[in-house]
């Protein structure tokens, strides 16, 4: 089975990355590993994490987006808007905005819909507020923690796609998915388990970075929204951590100085990091300045972007407070 994407010159031309992490695709993406913890054991610490969790709002909420977006087959694509948005927040206005004809249809699609997911497909106020508080608690309470982290190992991943493109273009990127997609010119072939063709025709491909996808990627199900398709970034083995196992590295550098070293862990630009640890970009290049003439950051230039990463003194600080 495969997904076949068939480009055009102009297609070509509008492939594009997503400019951040999404956090509805993140959010939509784990409640599938958490309804299969033993799927994948690179997330089975988040998943006994998220039970010890002691918010019955936020189980509440699992079970709730648990209805709408099952383990296998079909869930709505209102649920992951294509536009771009800088929050959550935002993000979820554009869920709750969707037009009751849309939800009709798409909540229509599924197997099974709960009593009160009926007034959910009629647009009830009611059911759409409810709705928001679910994706809301959802985020904040069991993916808000790791945020950082998450950040950091997709905007690696983004990074390496960027120098794919500086070297050798959009043919040189697309050819660098391997193995899960190949690309013999036209057609981006990837694995799926159901076999579609898509002719892009002329609208471009979003490609988005994802932590919680696992092994296949994913599409939207309906052909005449902007073509997006969400590829698997696998997490380092040891990416759980809580807020205590850093305090050693917080009372020698500060809170913020830390912040910034761990956030370059894969190499990140000052926006990059600005932006995901919401400090403003002045503030972060004083802070990279400081780590740089301590010989814990190196930064290099990278088509238009300058980024920073810890060099072997740096890496083993931060290794060394984790170890702690």
């Amino acid at each position: 089975m495969a997904l076949r994407l068939v480009f055009s010159h102009k297609d070509l031309a509008r492939v594009r990355l997503a400019p951040a992490s999404d956090p509805l695709w993140e959010l939509t993406l784990s409640v599938h590993r958490l309804h299969r913890p033993r799927s994948a054991r690179s997330y089975e610490d988040w998943t006994g994490w998220v039970r010890t969790i002691g918010s019955s709002r936020a189980h509440a909420a699992a079970r709730v987006l648990g209805t709408l977006i099952p383990v296998r087959g079909y869930f709505p694509d209102f649920l992951t808007p294509p536009e771009h948005f800088a929050s959550i927040d935002e993000g979820i206005d554009i869920v709750v905005r969707t037009p009751r004809r849309r939800l009709r249809e798409e909540l229509g699609r599924l197997d099974r819909l709960p009593q009160w997911g009926q007034g959910l497909r009629d647009g009830a106020r009611a059911q759409l507020d409810g709705l928001a508080a679910a994706l809301r608690t959802y985020h904040d309470v069991l993916i808000g923690p790791h945020w950082n982290r998450i950040g950091q190992r997709l905007d690696a991943d983004r990074n390496a796609r960027v120098a794919q493109l500086l070297a050798g273009g959009t043919e040189r990127m697309l050819s660098g998915f391997g193995p899960l997609m190949r690309w013999r010119a036209p057609v981006l072939e990837v694995d799926y388990p159901v076999h579609r063709e898509v002719h892009l025709g002329g609208r471009g491909l979003l490609l988005v970075p994802s932590f919680f996808c696992h092994l296949t990627p994913v599409s939207l199900a309906d052909d005449d929204l902007p073509p997006v398709l969400v590829y698997p970034v696998d997490p380092d083995p040891d990416w759980m951590r809580f807020p205590d196992q850093d305090r050693h590295l917080e009372a020698l550098l500060g809170r913020t100085r830390a912040a910034v070293l761990r956030s370059a862990a894969y190499g990140s630009s000052t926006s990059q990091i600005a932006r995901r640890l919401r400090v403003s970009p002045a503030s972060v290049s004083e802070h990279v300045g400081v780590l740089r003439d301590s010989g814990l950051l190196a930064s290099r230039r990278q088509g238009r972007s300058v980024l920073h990463c810890p060099t072997r003194l740096g890496s083993g600080l931060v290794r060394g407070c984790l170890d702690a």
